[in-house]
């Protein structure tokens, strides 16, 4: 009895502490999600309202990047239209409650990733065009600050291509994209890598804009990917 007479007393102690005028942190939203709309917009939804006299404050990063703010709306709200952004591109989402500088916990993030715009494949020194439809670039950055676009290694190959970061006496990266419609009704992309310098790769189906990207972490030696699931719509 006297342990719990104390703590009562401590919490009491220090809730009649609080500064006045302070605000305690309201609820967090909950159950975060993210649909792509167009390639520069995402609609986020969340599951609880925010008390009144509140607002959702929305962050956003790349996935080699460090979350920022990019604004609000009232707490009342379900959801946020995000615009702006970059075509095929991945981006992490966080939302939080707020209230007169009184923030609530980060809800769960939640991930999306752009289409790009349809059109045809370019090749390129920095582009690979894979399968005749499929657009492929990365790029990289090395543990002492060195960063780039991945170049294309010149093969005979119409499924798969070569991409090398720092020399071309270097192969860092495979990419093959192969029809598994009779399989599945999907394209797949399977990824050898033989590196372990941060990469961003992003391939793209230029028929129907549809986009996947591949991140590994700088100091990282990835496995191969085999991603059965990568693009939908056949032929």
């Amino acid at each position: 009895m006297i342990g719990r007479l104390l703590s009562r007393g401590l919490a009491l102690a220090a809730l009649l502490a609080l500064p006045a005028g302070a605000q305690t942190a309201p609820s967090p939203p909950n159950r975060l999600a993210a649909v792509v709309l167009t390639p520069t917009e995402v609609k986020l939804t969340w599951g609880a309202r925010a008390v009144a006299g509140t607002e959702v404050r929305v962050e956003l990063r790349t996935l080699d990047g460090t979350f920022e703010d990019v604004g609000a709306v009232p707490g009342a709200s379900r959801g946020a239209l995000v615009q702006g952004l970059q075509p095929a591109s991945a981006y992490v989402f966080r939302v939080r409650a707020a209230r007169a500088g009184a923030f609530s916990e980060y809800s769960n993030e939640a991930e999306a990733t752009t289409t790009a715009v349809p059109g045809p494949c370019v090749p390129d020194a920095q582009t690979l065009c894979v399968a005749g439809r499929f657009r492929a670039r990365a790029e990289w950055k090395a543990a002492d600050g060195r960063s780039g676009v991945a170049s294309v290694q010149p093969v005979p190959a119409g499924n798969s291509g070569l991409l090398w970061f720092v020399s071309p006496d270097s192969l860092e990266l495979l990419v093959k994209v192969l029809d598994g419609c009779s399989e599945n009704g999907h394209h797949w992309v399977f990824l050898g890598p033989a590196t372990n310098l941060q990469y961003l790769l992003t391939v793209t189906d230029t028929g129907t804009g549809q986009t996947r990207v591949y991140f590994n972490p700088q100091g990282v030696s990835p496995q191969a990917v085999t991603d059965t699931y990568a693009f939908e719509g056949c032929p």
